[in-house]
Protein backbone atom coordinates (compact mmCIF):
# COMPACT_ATOMS: atom_id res chain seq x y z
CA UNK A 1 0.00 0.00 0.00
CA UNK A 2 1.34 3.69 -0.87
CA UNK A 3 2.48 5.39 1.85
CA UNK A 4 0.95 8.56 2.23
CA UNK A 5 2.43 12.02 2.38
CA UNK A 6 2.05 13.64 6.46
CA UNK A 7 -0.07 16.30 4.88
CA UNK A 8 -3.25 14.15 4.06
CA UNK A 9 -5.13 15.01 6.82
CA UNK A 10 -7.88 17.41 7.30
CA UNK A 11 -7.49 20.98 7.34
CA UNK A 12 -4.67 22.12 10.74
CA UNK A 13 -3.50 24.98 12.51
CA UNK A 14 -0.52 25.57 14.59
CA UNK A 15 -0.27 25.98 18.71
CA UNK A 16 1.58 29.14 17.56
CA UNK A 17 -1.17 30.18 15.17
CA UNK A 18 -3.80 29.39 17.19
CA UNK A 19 -1.84 31.40 20.21
CA UNK A 20 -1.16 34.49 18.22
CA UNK A 21 -4.55 34.76 17.17
CA UNK A 22 -5.92 33.97 20.66
CA UNK A 23 -4.04 36.30 22.32
CA UNK A 24 -4.67 39.17 19.82
CA UNK A 25 -6.09 42.59 20.61
CA UNK A 26 -7.32 44.04 16.88
CA UNK A 27 -10.70 43.87 15.82
CA UNK A 28 -10.94 41.65 12.44
CA UNK A 29 -13.28 42.62 9.93
CA UNK A 30 -15.04 41.41 7.31
CA UNK A 31 -15.98 44.04 4.87
CA UNK A 32 -13.76 42.65 2.21
CA UNK A 33 -14.95 38.97 2.52
CA UNK A 34 -16.98 37.86 -1.21
CA UNK A 35 -20.34 37.87 0.76
CA UNK A 36 -23.83 39.17 -0.50
CA UNK A 37 -24.64 42.56 0.54
CA UNK A 38 -26.99 42.65 3.57
CA UNK A 39 -26.57 43.04 7.30
CA UNK A 40 -24.30 40.81 8.74
CA UNK A 41 -24.32 38.50 12.04
CA UNK A 42 -21.55 36.62 12.92
CA UNK A 43 -22.68 33.65 15.05
CA UNK A 44 -20.97 30.30 16.83
CA UNK A 45 -21.55 28.62 13.88
CA UNK A 46 -24.43 27.78 11.14
CA UNK A 47 -27.10 26.06 12.75
CA UNK A 48 -27.08 28.71 15.51
CA UNK A 49 -27.70 31.19 12.63
CA UNK A 50 -30.62 29.46 11.64
CA UNK A 51 -32.25 29.62 15.05
CA UNK A 52 -31.47 32.71 15.32
CA UNK A 53 -33.19 33.93 11.90
CA UNK A 54 -36.16 31.56 13.05
CA UNK A 55 -35.95 34.10 16.27
CA UNK A 56 -35.51 37.59 14.09
CA UNK A 57 -38.46 36.60 11.89
CA UNK A 58 -40.62 35.40 14.79
CA UNK A 59 -41.02 32.46 13.66
CA UNK A 60 -41.66 29.51 16.32
CA UNK A 61 -44.60 27.08 16.81
CA UNK A 62 -47.62 27.15 14.75
CA UNK A 63 -45.38 27.85 11.78
CA UNK A 64 -43.83 25.10 9.33
CA UNK A 65 -40.56 25.19 7.73
CA UNK A 66 -40.00 23.05 3.81
CA UNK A 67 -36.24 21.44 4.10
CA UNK A 68 -34.61 19.54 1.87
CA UNK A 69 -34.72 15.69 2.81
CA UNK A 70 -31.24 15.51 1.75
CA UNK A 71 -29.93 16.77 4.66
CA UNK A 72 -27.01 16.56 7.18
CA UNK A 73 -29.94 16.49 10.27
CA UNK A 74 -28.24 19.90 11.94
CA UNK A 75 -29.71 22.21 9.86
CA UNK A 76 -33.22 20.77 10.53
CA UNK A 77 -32.74 20.30 13.86
CA UNK A 78 -31.88 24.24 14.53
CA UNK A 79 -35.25 24.69 12.83
CA UNK A 80 -37.10 22.09 15.44
CA UNK A 81 -35.04 23.79 18.35
CA UNK A 82 -36.60 27.19 17.03
CA UNK A 83 -40.16 25.67 17.75
CA UNK A 84 -40.95 25.22 13.93
CA UNK A 85 -42.65 22.40 12.57
CA UNK A 86 -40.35 20.72 9.74
CA UNK A 87 -41.65 19.09 6.37
CA UNK A 88 -39.44 17.86 3.99
CA UNK A 89 -39.66 18.07 -0.15
CA UNK A 90 -37.65 15.23 -2.46
CA UNK A 91 -34.31 15.80 -3.96
CA UNK A 92 -33.56 13.45 -6.47
CA UNK A 93 -30.35 10.88 -6.46
CA UNK A 94 -28.31 13.15 -8.40
CA UNK A 95 -28.80 15.92 -5.38
CA UNK A 96 -31.29 17.98 -7.31
CA UNK A 97 -33.81 19.69 -5.39
CA UNK A 98 -37.70 19.00 -6.86
CA UNK A 99 -39.25 22.69 -7.02
CA UNK A 100 -42.12 21.36 -8.28
CA UNK A 101 -42.41 19.08 -5.49
CA UNK A 102 -41.56 21.95 -2.88
CA UNK A 103 -44.30 24.32 -3.97
CA UNK A 104 -46.58 21.11 -3.76
CA UNK A 105 -45.99 20.58 -0.25
CA UNK A 106 -46.89 24.22 0.92
CA UNK A 107 -49.27 24.81 3.06
CA UNK A 108 -51.57 27.55 4.76
CA UNK A 109 -49.22 26.92 7.66
CA UNK A 110 -46.09 27.22 5.95
CA UNK A 111 -43.90 30.27 6.15
CA UNK A 112 -40.51 29.56 5.39
CA UNK A 113 -38.31 27.62 2.78
CA UNK A 114 -34.78 26.06 3.56
CA UNK A 115 -33.03 25.47 0.94
CA UNK A 116 -29.14 24.29 0.88
CA UNK A 117 -26.22 24.31 -1.67
CA UNK A 118 -24.91 21.33 -1.20
CA UNK A 119 -21.16 20.50 -1.91
CA UNK A 120 -20.40 24.36 -2.44
CA UNK A 121 -22.39 24.14 -6.00
CA UNK A 122 -24.93 27.33 -6.42
CA UNK A 123 -28.39 26.50 -6.69
CA UNK A 124 -30.49 28.47 -9.32
CA UNK A 125 -32.84 30.24 -7.20
CA UNK A 126 -34.17 33.64 -9.23
CA UNK A 127 -37.61 31.75 -9.92
CA UNK A 128 -38.34 30.18 -6.26
CA UNK A 129 -36.84 33.49 -5.00
CA UNK A 130 -39.22 35.46 -7.32
CA UNK A 131 -42.32 32.83 -6.27
CA UNK A 132 -41.40 33.02 -2.79
CA UNK A 133 -41.74 36.67 -2.33
CA UNK A 134 -44.83 36.66 -4.21
CA UNK A 135 -46.70 34.44 -1.71
CA UNK A 136 -44.91 35.80 1.36
CA UNK A 137 -42.65 33.18 2.22
CA UNK A 138 -39.48 34.01 3.38
CA UNK A 139 -36.52 31.73 1.70
CA UNK A 140 -33.25 30.64 3.99
CA UNK A 141 -30.62 29.71 1.72
CA UNK A 142 -28.33 27.36 3.76
CA UNK A 143 -24.48 28.51 2.37
CA UNK A 144 -22.43 26.00 4.83
CA UNK A 145 -20.80 24.04 2.31
CA UNK A 146 -20.68 27.59 0.02
CA UNK A 147 -18.73 29.93 1.42
CA UNK A 148 -16.92 31.83 -1.17
CA UNK A 149 -18.55 30.27 -3.89
CA UNK A 150 -20.67 32.43 -6.88
CA UNK A 151 -23.22 32.28 -8.92
CA UNK A 152 -23.37 34.07 -12.78
CA UNK A 153 -26.24 36.64 -13.13
CA UNK A 154 -27.93 38.12 -16.27
CA UNK A 155 -24.86 39.10 -18.50
CA UNK A 156 -24.35 42.64 -18.54
CA UNK A 157 -22.70 43.95 -21.58
CA UNK A 158 -21.56 41.01 -23.00
CA UNK A 159 -20.29 39.15 -20.19
CA UNK A 160 -22.27 37.39 -17.12
CA UNK A 161 -22.28 39.17 -13.24
CA UNK A 162 -20.37 36.99 -10.95
CA UNK A 163 -22.09 37.35 -7.40
CA UNK A 164 -21.68 35.61 -3.88
CA UNK A 165 -23.89 32.84 -3.13
CA UNK A 166 -26.51 33.88 -0.69
CA UNK A 167 -27.80 36.49 -1.98
CA UNK A 168 -31.41 35.70 -3.68
CA UNK A 169 -33.46 34.72 -0.22
CA UNK A 170 -34.30 36.76 2.52
CA UNK A 171 -31.23 35.54 4.56
CA UNK A 172 -27.68 33.24 4.24
CA UNK A 173 -26.06 31.51 6.67
CA UNK A 174 -22.63 30.59 6.27
CA UNK A 175 -20.54 28.00 8.34
CA UNK A 176 -16.56 29.25 7.88
CA UNK A 177 -14.82 25.61 9.90
CA UNK A 178 -16.23 23.77 7.08
CA UNK A 179 -13.99 25.63 4.61
CA UNK A 180 -11.13 27.13 7.65
CA UNK A 181 -9.07 25.54 9.47
CA UNK A 182 -10.89 27.56 12.67
CA UNK A 183 -12.47 26.14 15.29
CA UNK A 184 -16.04 27.68 15.06
CA UNK A 185 -17.64 30.44 13.21
CA UNK A 186 -21.19 31.06 11.52
CA UNK A 187 -22.00 34.46 9.35
CA UNK A 188 -25.67 35.19 9.02
CA UNK A 189 -26.84 37.34 6.46
CA UNK A 190 -30.11 39.14 6.06
CA UNK A 191 -30.02 39.94 2.45
CA UNK A 192 -30.21 43.91 1.20
CA UNK A 193 -33.67 45.09 0.38
CA UNK A 194 -35.69 41.85 1.44
CA UNK A 195 -38.99 42.12 1.51
CA UNK A 196 -38.79 41.44 5.53
CA UNK A 197 -37.22 43.57 7.77
CA UNK A 198 -35.81 41.51 10.79
CA UNK A 199 -35.93 43.03 14.11
CA UNK A 200 -33.26 43.57 16.36
CA UNK A 201 -31.47 40.07 17.23
CA UNK A 202 -30.37 41.19 20.32
CA UNK A 203 -26.91 41.03 22.11
CA UNK A 204 -24.79 37.67 21.47
CA UNK A 205 -22.59 36.60 24.03
CA UNK A 206 -19.13 34.51 22.62
CA UNK A 207 -18.84 30.81 23.33
CA UNK A 208 -16.93 30.19 26.37
CA UNK A 209 -12.82 29.62 26.03
CA UNK A 210 -13.58 26.34 27.10
CA UNK A 211 -16.12 25.45 24.06
CA UNK A 212 -13.59 27.24 21.04
CA UNK A 213 -10.06 25.26 22.32
CA UNK A 214 -12.55 22.06 22.50
CA UNK A 215 -13.15 22.73 18.68
CA UNK A 216 -9.90 23.79 17.92
CA UNK A 217 -8.03 20.42 19.25
CA UNK A 218 -8.61 18.66 15.79
CA UNK A 219 -7.19 21.28 14.15
CA UNK A 220 -4.16 21.27 16.52
CA UNK A 221 -4.06 17.32 16.07
CA UNK A 222 -3.98 17.52 12.38
CA UNK A 223 -0.63 19.87 12.84
CA UNK A 224 0.89 17.07 14.95
CA UNK A 225 0.19 14.23 13.06
CA UNK A 226 1.91 16.21 10.08
CA UNK A 227 5.03 17.57 11.93
CA UNK A 228 5.67 14.72 14.42
CA UNK A 229 6.26 10.57 12.75
CA UNK A 230 6.12 9.43 16.53
CA UNK A 231 3.07 10.98 16.86
CA UNK A 232 1.42 10.35 13.43
CA UNK A 233 2.46 6.65 14.35
CA UNK A 234 0.86 6.77 17.29
CA UNK A 235 -1.83 7.76 16.07
CA UNK A 236 -2.81 6.01 12.91
CA UNK A 237 -2.49 2.62 15.57
CA UNK A 238 -4.59 4.11 17.71
CA UNK A 239 -7.54 4.72 14.64
CA UNK A 240 -7.05 1.22 13.32
CA UNK A 241 -6.97 -0.04 16.46
CA UNK A 242 -10.61 1.93 17.07
CA UNK A 243 -12.04 1.28 13.78
CA UNK A 244 -11.06 -2.34 13.61
CA UNK A 245 -13.43 -3.23 16.99
CA UNK A 246 -16.13 -1.09 15.73
CA UNK A 247 -19.27 -2.86 14.20
CA UNK A 248 -21.08 -2.43 10.73
CA UNK A 249 -23.77 0.54 10.87
CA UNK A 250 -27.10 -1.52 10.46
CA UNK A 251 -28.89 -1.14 7.51
CA UNK A 252 -31.80 0.85 8.69
CA UNK A 253 -32.65 4.88 9.33
CA UNK A 254 -29.67 4.66 12.27
CA UNK A 255 -29.84 7.92 14.31
CA UNK A 256 -27.55 10.79 12.83
CA UNK A 257 -24.35 11.71 15.22
CA UNK A 258 -24.90 13.22 18.59
CA UNK A 259 -22.89 16.34 17.23
CA UNK A 260 -25.74 16.88 14.97
CA UNK A 261 -27.80 17.58 17.17
CA UNK A 262 -28.52 21.33 18.75
CA UNK A 263 -27.03 22.46 21.49
CA UNK A 264 -28.98 25.04 23.44
CA UNK A 265 -25.91 25.90 25.48
CA UNK A 266 -24.37 27.27 22.26
CA UNK A 267 -27.96 29.87 21.12
CA UNK A 268 -27.51 33.44 20.21
CA UNK A 269 -23.68 32.92 21.04
CA UNK A 270 -21.45 34.67 17.93
CA UNK A 271 -18.55 33.69 16.69
CA UNK A 272 -15.22 33.36 18.96
CA UNK A 273 -12.52 36.39 18.33
CA UNK A 274 -9.79 33.71 17.82
CA UNK A 275 -12.11 32.66 15.19
CA UNK A 276 -13.09 35.75 13.14
CA UNK A 277 -9.06 36.63 13.35
CA UNK A 278 -7.59 33.53 11.77
CA UNK A 279 -10.36 33.69 8.96
CA UNK A 280 -9.74 37.23 8.09
CA UNK A 281 -6.38 36.35 7.53
CA UNK A 282 -7.32 34.14 4.73
CA UNK A 283 -7.21 34.56 1.05
CA UNK A 284 -10.33 33.86 -0.30
CA UNK A 285 -9.36 33.81 -4.19
CA UNK A 286 -6.20 31.42 -3.13
CA UNK A 287 -8.82 29.04 -1.36
CA UNK A 288 -10.95 28.83 -4.32
CA UNK A 289 -8.23 28.56 -6.75
CA UNK A 290 -6.80 25.84 -4.95
CA UNK A 291 -10.07 23.55 -3.93
CA UNK A 292 -11.01 23.89 -7.61
CA UNK A 293 -7.12 22.82 -9.14
CA UNK A 294 -7.68 19.88 -6.59
CA UNK A 295 -11.21 18.57 -6.97
CA UNK A 296 -10.04 18.74 -10.96
CA UNK A 297 -7.17 16.57 -10.44
CA UNK A 298 -8.72 14.30 -8.59
CA UNK A 299 -11.68 13.97 -10.18
CA UNK A 300 -9.79 13.31 -13.65
CA UNK A 301 -7.39 10.67 -11.56
CA UNK A 302 -10.47 9.20 -10.63
CA UNK A 303 -12.33 8.83 -13.70
CA UNK A 304 -9.76 7.45 -15.75
CA UNK A 305 -9.35 4.74 -13.12
CA UNK A 306 -12.94 3.34 -13.35
CA UNK A 307 -13.02 2.34 -9.84
CA UNK A 308 -15.54 3.94 -8.23
CA UNK A 309 -18.19 6.86 -9.55
CA UNK A 310 -18.48 10.41 -8.96
CA UNK A 311 -21.52 11.75 -7.66
CA UNK A 312 -21.43 14.40 -10.35
CA UNK A 313 -19.03 14.78 -13.27
CA UNK A 314 -18.35 18.44 -13.36
CA UNK A 315 -17.42 21.61 -11.67
CA UNK A 316 -19.42 24.22 -12.43
CA UNK A 317 -18.00 28.11 -12.74
CA UNK A 318 -17.82 29.49 -9.47
CA UNK A 319 -17.85 26.81 -7.22
CA UNK A 320 -15.58 26.33 -4.43
CA UNK A 321 -15.86 23.00 -3.90
CA UNK A 322 -15.97 21.64 -0.18
CA UNK A 323 -15.45 18.14 -0.60
CA UNK A 324 -15.46 15.32 -3.94
CA UNK A 325 -18.68 13.34 -3.33
CA UNK A 326 -18.16 9.72 -4.47
CA UNK A 327 -21.81 7.36 -4.81
CA UNK A 328 -20.21 3.87 -3.74
CA UNK A 329 -21.21 0.74 -2.37
CA UNK A 330 -20.21 -0.60 0.79
CA UNK A 331 -19.63 3.02 1.22
CA UNK A 332 -19.15 2.52 5.29
CA UNK A 333 -16.58 -0.51 4.79
CA UNK A 334 -14.52 1.60 2.05
CA UNK A 335 -14.84 5.16 4.32
CA UNK A 336 -13.49 2.78 7.29
CA UNK A 337 -10.76 1.06 5.19
CA UNK A 338 -9.66 4.52 3.24
CA UNK A 339 -9.18 6.86 6.49
CA UNK A 340 -6.98 2.70 8.07
CA UNK A 341 -4.67 4.22 5.12
CA UNK A 342 -4.50 7.91 6.39
CA UNK A 343 -7.17 8.91 3.35
CA UNK A 344 -9.48 11.63 5.54
CA UNK A 345 -12.67 10.25 4.09
CA UNK A 346 -16.05 10.95 5.17
CA UNK A 347 -19.34 8.88 5.00
CA UNK A 348 -21.12 11.91 3.81
CA UNK A 349 -24.83 13.00 6.38
CA UNK A 350 -24.55 9.51 7.52
CA UNK A 351 -27.71 8.73 9.90
CA UNK A 352 -31.23 10.26 10.05
CA UNK A 353 -32.56 12.52 12.32
CA UNK A 354 -35.30 10.37 14.79
CA UNK A 355 -38.09 12.87 14.05
CA UNK A 356 -39.05 12.13 10.65
CA UNK A 357 -40.77 9.33 8.61
CA UNK A 358 -37.87 8.41 5.59
CA UNK A 359 -39.73 6.11 4.19
CA UNK A 360 -41.16 9.14 1.93
CA UNK A 361 -38.10 9.52 0.34
CA UNK A 362 -35.78 6.97 -0.87
CA UNK A 363 -33.76 8.67 -3.14
CA UNK A 364 -32.46 10.81 -0.40
CA UNK A 365 -31.75 8.13 2.03
CA UNK A 366 -29.58 6.42 -0.94
CA UNK A 367 -27.86 8.98 -0.99
CA UNK A 368 -27.09 8.79 2.88
CA UNK A 369 -26.25 5.70 2.53
CA UNK A 370 -23.90 5.30 -0.72
CA UNK A 371 -22.32 9.17 -0.76
CA UNK A 372 -18.54 9.49 0.22
CA UNK A 373 -16.67 12.38 0.39
CA UNK A 374 -12.95 12.74 0.11
CA UNK A 375 -10.87 15.87 1.09
CA UNK A 376 -10.18 18.77 -1.28
CA UNK A 377 -9.38 21.02 1.14
CA UNK A 378 -6.93 24.28 0.10
CA UNK A 379 -3.78 22.41 2.49
CA UNK A 380 -3.71 19.55 0.05
CA UNK A 381 -1.17 20.06 -2.45
CA UNK A 382 -0.89 17.68 -5.78
CA UNK A 383 1.17 15.11 -4.64
CA UNK A 384 -1.35 14.78 -1.49
CA UNK A 385 -4.34 14.99 -4.28
CA UNK A 386 -2.51 11.91 -6.27
CA UNK A 387 -1.19 9.95 -3.35
CA UNK A 388 -5.03 9.97 -2.43
CA UNK A 389 -6.22 8.46 -5.69
CA UNK A 390 -3.22 5.66 -5.83
CA UNK A 391 -4.89 5.13 -2.10
CA UNK A 392 -8.24 4.77 -3.40
CA UNK A 393 -7.46 2.86 -6.38
CA UNK A 394 -5.63 0.10 -3.57
CA UNK A 395 -8.45 0.03 -1.42
CA UNK A 396 -11.49 -0.49 -4.21
CA UNK A 397 -9.24 -2.96 -6.14
CA UNK A 398 -8.58 -5.16 -2.68
CA UNK A 399 -12.49 -4.35 -1.72
CA UNK A 400 -13.91 -5.55 -5.43
CA UNK A 401 -11.84 -8.91 -5.26
CA UNK A 402 -13.69 -11.38 -6.04
CA UNK A 403 -14.65 -13.20 -2.51
CA UNK A 404 -17.62 -15.77 -3.15
CA UNK A 405 -20.79 -14.90 -4.91
CA UNK A 406 -21.83 -10.99 -4.72
CA UNK A 407 -25.38 -9.79 -4.70
CA UNK A 408 -26.12 -7.07 -6.94
CA UNK A 409 -24.61 -3.65 -6.83
CA UNK A 410 -26.40 -1.00 -5.12
CA UNK A 411 -25.19 1.28 -7.14
CA UNK A 412 -26.20 1.04 -10.61
CA UNK A 413 -23.87 2.00 -13.81
CA UNK A 414 -26.48 5.24 -13.98
CA UNK A 415 -28.58 5.96 -10.84
CA UNK A 416 -32.00 6.54 -12.52
CA UNK A 417 -34.33 8.91 -10.68
CA UNK A 418 -37.08 6.91 -8.36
Amino acid sequence: MKTLPPTCTGPSISLSQFARAFSAADDPSFADWPLPPGRLILTHSARVAIALACNAWNLGPGDEALAPAYNCGCEVDALLAAGLHVQFYRVDRHAQPDWDDCRRRVTGRTSLILVTHTFGRPLGLNDLGTWCRANGLRLLEDCAHALFSSHAHPPEAGRPRWEPVGGLGDAAVFSLPKTLPIPDGGILVFRSGAHISPPNVGELRRADVATVWREALPLLKNHLVQRSTVFRACYRLLRKSRQDHRTARPDDFSDMPASYYFDPALHRRRMSAVSARLATACQPTQIVERRRSNYYRLLSQILRTGDVRPLFDDLPDGTCPLVLPLLVEHRDELCRALRRHGVDAVPWWAGYHPAFAWDEFPEAAFLKDHVLALSVHQQLCPADIDAIAAVLHEVQGSLSAPKGPRKQSAVPAQAPDQ
